[in-house]
């Protein structure tokens, strides 16, 4: 028993596969020489290609910040579309993006490893692939490419990452238009006795996600990078104002000011009552948390 198998492309279409298969089994009968069986079998295999391959089917990428994958292989030029960075041989693949807002926007190409991928991304605006207006362009090579534009909210974008020089292989796509951090929460001050753990928490938000770092009378605190801060047996040497600062490539924003009153102890402070329009009053000072009973007595 044997087989051969042979496959083949069609010169003049790269996506046209053919296979080829001649199968010889058990013989039957009488055993004669050159007596056997044989049989051949041959497929048309189709070969896939990117499904954004055209102008017309680019895929849509959508909000302010995302990443997406995808392949060059067997991309293809249409008829009338621009010379990618100048190169006349630039088979591509097309995406689209709406800008929300205005703004810079940033979008970034990376190669694959392992792959030969020699990469170009180019921007334009238009609807017809033989109508482009190029907004700007990249030929960053095998270590990737980005760009950097002013985008203009509401406007599309027709966004091409092709091979230069017909080279071909996968990619990430990663895209960003960011905005200042802009706090939710701001930190609250407390009041409180010696020896007591205080926890300030804050919340920001803006594109890319912002970092952050607390102050205490203005000084920063080595490690508190996280949304919240926690000060453990406070003493009231520790009385003063705490701040967070939040940052993004797009800016920096610093909240209220939460400030922290420590106290030797709850004592409360009274001041001494008065009579007014028929009633006694007093005010009572004393630390926020704690729980005190206030006694009257006519006598």
């Amino acid at each position: 028993m044997g087989d051969y198998t042979t496959s083949t492309f069609d010169p003049s279409n790269e996506t046209d596969f053919w296979t080829y298969q001649e199968i010889a089994t058990n013989y039957v009968g009488t055993l004669t020489n050159g007596s056997g069986r044989w049989a051949t079998w041959w497929a048309n295999l189709v070969m896939p290609i990117p499904a954004n391959d055209n102008f017309t089917n680019a895929i849509a990428l959508g909000d302010s910040i995302g990443t997406t994958n995808g392949t060059t292989v067997r991309a293809s030029r249409e008829t009338g579309e621009p010379n990618h960075a100048g190169n006349t041989n630039s088979p591509s693949v097309w995406y689209k993006w709406t800008a929300p807002t205005n703004g810079s926007a940033s979008l970034n190409v990376a190669n694959v490893l392992g792959n030969n991928l020699d990469t170009i991304l180019a921007v334009y605006t238009g609807t017809n692939v033989s109508g482009l207006t190029l907004v700007t362009n990249s030929h960053g090579g095998s270590s990737g490419s980005k760009v950097v534009f002013t985008a203009s909210g509401g406007t599309t974008y027709r966004i091409a990452v092709a091979g230069f020089n017909g080279s071909f292989g996968d990619f990430s796509l990663d895209w960003v238009q960011p905005s200042s951090p802009m706090f939710t929460l701001q930190p609250r001050g407390f009041d409180v006795v010696a020896g007591t753990n205080v926890t300030f928490t804050a919340a920001a938000i803006g594109i890319p996600d912002p970092a952050y770092q607390w102050t205490f009378n203005g000084t920063n605190v080595s490690g508190a990078t996280s949304s919240s801060y926690t000060k453990s047996n406070v003493q009231t040497n520790d009385t003063g104002n705490c701040t967070v600062v939040a940052t993004n490539s797009s800016g920096a924003v610093t909240s209220s000011v939460a400030h922290l009153q420590v106290y030797v102890s709850a004592t409360p402070l009274l001041s001494y009552p008065s009579y007014f329009s028929n009633q006694f009053r007093m005010v009572v000072s004393g630390v926020t948390g704690a729980q005190y009973v206030v006694e009257a007595s006519t006598n």
